[in-house]
């Protein structure tokens, strides 16, 4: 009878596979037969649970788009308005004794732009890389406008355009290697 044996990582002595102890130093022996999640390329086969394990990765990832709407939703909803107070407060110091008074158009321009965002967010719930998508276009165009218009608004709050931007891109690669992995697994099914 031919019994095939493993030696044992901490002392070199033959053991039989499969077992869970060495019978010369009585130290763990590794797994004769590998277990839990093994991860392999999109199209090769895994476990479900590496499976489900990338899956939810890439479901956080793409619920970055949420995350990243509501800060411009909230930045818009706040922000808007007091830069809309401080702009006017500036044109009454520069024309003394002038009451400045903004078109209603601009007022709805901030809390429409505010309210479109938060549908945006409300939308990337169900449908994170569309909604990702157009939150990056509109984000990016809505500022290259307002550069445009007043240069020196590139300047201002750089930081939280940046980080914006990167939620957003991040929550569409997201998107995009979730579709893969899910075109993947609905091939090899």
């Amino acid at each position: 009878m031919n019994v095939q044996t493993m030696s044992c990582p901490h002392c070199s002595a033959a053991n039989p596979i499969g077992g869970a102890f060495c019978q010369s130093c009585g130290q763990a022996l590794p797994p004769s037969v590998l277990s839990g999640p093994r991860i392999v390329g999109a199209g090769g086969a895994a476990t479900s649970t590496a499976q489900q394990f990338v899956r939810g990765n890439l479901e956080k990832q793409m619920k970055k788009a949420f995350t990243a709407l509501v800060i411009v939703a909230i930045m818009q909803t706040v922000f808007g308005p007091i830069q809309l107070m401080l702009e006017k407060s500036k044109l009454e110091k520069q024309n003394p004794g002038m009451e400045i008074q903004f078109e209603s158009w601009v007022y709805i321009m901030i809390f429409g732009i505010a309210a479109l965002f938060w549908a945006l967010a409300i939308w990337s719930r169900k449908s994170p890389l569309p909604a990702a998508i157009v939150g990056l276009v509109l984000f990016v165009s809505m500022h290259v406008f307002e550069a445009v218009v007043d240069p020196t608004s590139i300047a201002r709050g750089w930081l939280m355009k940046i980080i914006v931007v990167a939620l957003l891109v991040q929550a569409i690669q997201g998107g995009l290697k979730y579709r893969q992995f899910a075109a993947a697994q609905d091939a090899s099914r």
